[in-house]
C-alpha cells in the first residue's frame, strides 16, 4: 500500500458533517388566524346551504353544529399535523446530532492512539552509532564539514567516500543491513509488518543483503511512502480485527552528487520499531499544519493540557502558528548536521524529537515539511505502566 500525501491529509482532517436545517416552531398567531379562517370558511357554507333550501327541522336544530363542527375539527387537525411534522423534525435532528457527536467522539478517540517505540536507529553524516546519536542529541557534536560535491557523506559507516554513486549505494546497503540484522536477532519483539521509505529498487537489495544474515523481508513492503505511512501504521496497530504485534519502519537516502545545492544533501538512514504497547516513547499521529486549530490538534492527539517543553524545526526556523501558541522552539540546527536529508526528513525530525524527549523526559513536538506540506507531531514519554507491557493484547 502505498501511503499518498492527499490521502493522509484527508484522513488526518477533522470530518466535516452535512448541517442540519433548523425549524422554528409553529407560530401561535398563524395557526389562530388559519383556524378562524377554517371555522368562518364553514360557517358561511353552512349558511349558503340554509339559504338555498329549506332544511329539516333536527337539521335546523343542529345548525351550530354543521356550522363550527367540521371548522374546528379541520382547524385541529392542521394544527396536530404541524405540531407532530415539527417534533418529529426535532427528533430526527436530535438522533443526528447525536450520531454526529459520537462519531466525532469516536474521531477524537482515534485520535489519540499512538504507536510505543520499542527501538530506533538512526544514520546521519554525524550519527553513526548510539554513542554519537546521544552526542548530537546533547548538542555536543560539531557539525561535519561540507563536501566538495555537495553531500553530507557517511563516512563513518561506509569507507569508500569517493566510491562511484552505485557502489556507494551497495556499501551503504549492505551495511545497513548487517546493522539491522543485528538490531532485529537481538530484539525481544518479533515483527509482522514493515513499512519503507526509500526507492523499490533500493528494499529489493535490501532484502537480498538481509538474507545473507538469515532475516527475510516480504518481497514488497505492507506500507511505502513518506511520514504518511504513520497514520496507517497506528491504525493497523490499533486495528481489533487483525492482530500485529508490531511494525518496522526503514527508510535509506543515499543522494548523487550535486554542488549546486543551497543546503547539501545528507545520506540517512533509519529504523523504527512500532508496537500498541510497550517501549519507552509515544509518537502520536501527525496533523498537518495550516492554522491555528492544527496546533491545537495536534496537542489534542497527544492529550497535552500545556504545550509541549519545546519542538525541532526541520528548517531551523521558528514557526509563527507555534510561537503565537507558546510553543517554545529547540534550536538545535538539524541542516548544519544533516543537510537535506530528501524524502526522510521528516523521520529525521521526528527521530530527533523523540531524542530529547528521552533526554529531558517530557513531550517534544517536532515540525517537517515533506511534499511542500508542513506536518506538525509530537512524541510523549509512555506511562511508567506501558513500559513493561508486552505488545501483544
Amino acid at each position: 500500500m502505498h501511503c499518498t500525501m492527499e490521502a493522509a491529509q484527508q484522513h488526518a482532517s477533522e470530518p466535516v458533517y452535512p448541517p442540519i436545517a433548523a425549524v422554528s416552531p409553529p407560530r401561535p398567531w398563524r395557526w389562530i388566524v388559519l383556524s378562524v379562517l377554517l371555522v368562518l370558511g364553514d360557517a358561511l357554507l353552512t349558511l349558503l346551504r340554509f339559504s338555498q333550501s329549506t332544511p329539516a327541522a333536527s337539521q335546523q336544530e343542529r345548525f351550530w353544529w354543521y356550522a363550527l363542527m367540521p371548522g374546528c375539527l379541520l382547524a385541529g387537525l392542521a394544527v396536530s399535523l404541524r405540531w407532530a411534522w415539527y417534533a418529529l423534525w426535532q427528533l430526527f435532528a436530535n438522533v443526528q446530532q447525536h450520531a454526529q457527536a459520537q462519531h466525532h467522539g469516536w474521531w477524537l478517540a482515534c485520535r489519540q492512539e499512538s504507536a510505543c517505540v520499542h527501538q530506533s536507529l538512526l544514520w546521519g553524516p554525524v550519527c553513526g552509532d548510539v554513542q554519537r546519536r546521544d552526542m548530537l542529541a546533547r548538542g555536543l557534536h560539531t557539525a561535519p564539514p561540507r563536501a566538495a560535491e555537495g553531500v553530507l557523506r557517511l563516512a563513518d559507516v561506509v569507507s569508500a567516500a569517493a566510491a562511484a554513486q552505485q557502489q556507494r549505494r551497495e556499501d551503504m546497503l549492505s551495511a545497513f543491513a548487517k546493522t539491522l540484522a543485528t538490531w532485529l536477532h537481538d530484539s525481544p519483539v518479533h515483527p509482522s509488518g514493515f513499512a519503507w521509505c526509500g526507492r523499490a529498487e533500493d528494499w529489493s537489495a535490501l532484502r537480498l543483503h538481509l538474507q545473507r544474515h538469515g532475516l527475510n523481508l516480504p518481497p514488497q513492503p505492507q506500507l511505502e511512502g513518506g511520514i504518511a505511512m504513520l497514520e496507517y501504521i497506528i491504525d493497523r496497530l490499533h486495528d481489533e480485527t487483525r492482530s500485529v504485534k508490531a511494525i518496522v519502519c526503514l527508510g535509506l537516502h543515499c543522494p548523487a552528487p550535486d554542488d549546486s545545492r543551497s543546503v547539501p544533501a545528507g545520506e540517512a538512514a533509519f529504523a523504527i520499531m512500532l508496537s500498541r504497547h510497550g517501549g519507552a516513547f509515544r509518537l502520536h499521529r501527525p496533523v498537518p499544519l495550516s492554522g491555528n486549530h492544527s496546533v491545537a490538534r495536534a496537542q489534542g492527539n497527544a492529550a497535552l493540557k500545556e504545550a509541549p517543553a519545546s519542538y525541532l524545526s526541520a528548517s531551523d526556523q521558528a514557526n509563527a502558528l507555534l510561537e503565537n501558541a507558546s510553543w517554545p522552539l529547540l534550536e538545535q540546527p538539524q541542516q548544519a548536521y544533516w543537510g537535506d536529508p530528501g524524502p526522510l526528513q521528516a523521520w529525521v525530525t521526528l527521530l530527533r524529537a523523540m531524542d530529547q524527549t528521552q533526554i529531558n523526559a517530557s513531550a517534544t513536538a517536532w515540525l517537517a515539511t515533506e511534499d511542500k506540506q508542513d506536518w506538525l507531531g509530537v512524541v510523549t514519554p509512555a506511562p511508567l505502566s506501558e513500559k513493561g507491557k508486552p505488545c501483544n493484547d
